[in-house]
């Protein structure tokens, strides 16, 4: 088996004593981590109940998603490190822009499987919901921002400053609805009116299902993996800002 980009990361930034072992807290770490994530690879390997495995591949993820965590922290200790060596300083705004690089690369495999995730992580959530926020100040709106995972379940939400108190709940049954219909909200605004498709689902599913604009499916390849809710502005800036998040999740993948 081939070593990883990670693990060559780490291995670059650890220190091995004359025991052989790691002599920093993140060698060690790291180490930890991944023999967890062997240990959940062989149980589901071995494992023939679908409940149990569903619940284990949530928590590879999360595994995944702390060593990506150590990968990010340790390149850009190493870029730090090989600027001070050379003389040289960051600016703040260059380091931000340094560290959003290295954060987007290491996203679109935190387990290290060499795999597009099945699931929507919080490091995923979070990474899509400041994209939206930049996106979201740039044009005025003081927005909330929520994620769900495929299964409509929702992953993290964002309220900006002196965002409306009404948006909370809007967005979050924007994520629900495009994730479990598959479908943007504006396009299931219009196969609900009269005479539509969907006339009338608005009022099914306790009154979860939103008909106007903000909601989108977020897939990868045609495979579903959540949904994005915006909520905030105008039905048209929602959309806007709703559908500016579907491209920045479809380019961290690309």
């Amino acid at each position: 088996m081939g070593v990883s980009m990670e693990d060559k990361v780490i291995n670059k930034n650890r220190n091995i004593n004359t025991n052989g072992q790691d002599s920093t807290q993140l060698g060690r770490t790291y180490k930890e981590l991944n023999f967890l994530k062997e240990r959940i690879t062989n149980v589901m390997e071995y494992c023939g109940n679908e409940a149990v495995n569903t619940f284990l591949a949530g928590a590879l993820q999360e595994v995944g998603n702390a060593r990506a965590h150590m990968v990010e922290t340790a390149v850009m200790d190493a870029v730090r490190k090989a600027v001070d060596e050379a003389g040289l300083s960051i600016q703040p705004i260059r380091e931000k822009q340094i560290s959003k690089t290295i954060s987007k690369a290491v996203l679109k495999d935190p387990a290290g499987t060499g795999k597009i995730p099945e699931r929507i992580s919080l490091s995923h959530a979070k990474f899509l919901i400041e994209e939206i926020e930049r996106e979201a100040e740039r044009i005025g709106v003081a927005a909330v921002i929520a994620v769900a995972d495929k299964g409509a379940r929702t992953i993290a939400v964002h309220a900006m400053n002196d965002s409306y108190i009404a948006s909370f709940d809007i967005a979050l049954n924007k994520a629900y609805t495009s994730a479990a219909l598959k479908m943007s909200t504006m396009q299931l605004k219009t196969l609900s009116q009269p005479g539509g498709e969907l006339y009338g689902i608005q009022h099914t599913n306790e009154g979860r299902i939103v008909i106007f604009g903000g909601g989108e499916p977020l897939v990868i390849k045609e495979n579903l993996l959540g949904g994005l809710g915006v909520s905030g502005g105008t039905e048209s800036q929602d959309a806007a800002l709703a559908a500016y998040g579907k491209e920045k999740f479809k380019e961290a993948f690309s």
